[in-house]
């Protein structure tokens, strides 16, 4: 019964979309998930399932340094750069 469980909250959790900031109940089930992983195969399943998590966290950090990059060559935008760079350094 137990391994039935465990096979169902993966899978549950698997098939949920990544985001780069889970929910409150994403985390509770995440850290159930953890705890209770015995086999191989399900430490497997939790590897995979962070991997994605990190290149997904790796993306949307890269599209916001972007992001703030293109934002500092607005004209008129020198308090914003300065602001940038301080927080950079």
């Amino acid at each position: 019964m137990r391994r039935l469980l465990m096979t169902a909250l993966a899978g549950i959790l698997l098939a949920a979309p990544a985001s780069a900031s889970p929910s409150p109940d994403t985390e509770a089930l995440e850290t159930l998930i953890a705890e209770s992983a015995e086999t191989a195969t399900e430490h497997a399943a939790l590897g995979r399932y962070y991997r994605s998590r990190a290149a997904l966290a790796r993306a949307n950090a890269d599209q916001q340094e972007r992001m703030g990059r293109s934002f500092l060559y607005v004209s008129g935008n020198a308090g914003q750069q300065r602001h940038q760079q301080t927080r950079r350094a």
